[in-house]
């Protein structure tokens, strides 16, 4: 009976051993497994990555592109012109009707408020309109010296105007006379410009 008993102590060791080297080895098969599968996502976020990067570059590209040819195109000379001509006309109009009630500014009705008030509206639909031409073109390189100094005047013109309007509004008389110099001084700027 202690013959069996060995015997089977023997035999139940070894099948022991054997099952504890099958799942030694299934351990290792599956930790290797795992750094493998570790390996290969590393390696799929590395390239997941780059292609986020290099989308990112086509696309910054690709609104640059766009940037520059929307900015890129240069309108005519006729089409300048015709612009230029439009706008002297509405901005010329309007200041004529500022001229025609400006000795009346001193007294602060009703009237010429309103009055004062649509030309003041009329003054920057005019700048507006123009400025509008030039959002995504360049003006020709014939008038780019006349553009530039347009746009300087409206700058003075429009603040002049907004200092007499809000000076008249709010019966700041001090205000209405600083406005009033500028006027005087953005419309002198403004009849000098020369188109060659």
């Amino acid at each position: 009976m202690k013959q069996f008993n060995i015997m089977s102590l023997i035999i139940a060791a070894s099948l022991l051993s054997a099952c504890g080297n099958n799942a030694q080895n299934d351990i290792a098969k599956q930790e290797a497994n795992l750094k493998k599968e570790v390996k290969d996502l590393k390696t799929k976020l590395e390239d997941e990555k780059t292609n986020h990067i290099t989308k990112k570059n086509t696309l910054n590209a690709t609104s640059n592109e766009l940037k520059q040819q929307d900015k890129s195109t240069v309108m005519t000379n006729s089409d300048y012109m015709s612009y230029f001509n439009t706008y002297a006309t509405n901005l010329g109009l309007a200041i004529k009707d500022y001229s025609s009630i400006e000795d009346t500014l001193t007294n602060n009705d009703a009237q010429s408020k309103d009055e004062l008030k649509s030309i003041h509206e009329d003054v920057k639909s005019a700048i507006e309109q123009y400025d509008d031409h030039f959002k995504k073109t360049d003006p020709p390189a014939t008038f780019a010296d006349v553009h530039k100094q347009v746009e300087d005047a409206n700058t003075h013109i429009k603040e002049a105007m907004d200092e007499i309007n809000d000076g008249y509004q709010n019966n700041d008389d001090k205000k209405l006379q600083d406005g009033k110099t500028k006027l005087h001084n953005a419309i002198d700027t403004f009849n000098k410009i020369t188109i060659k």
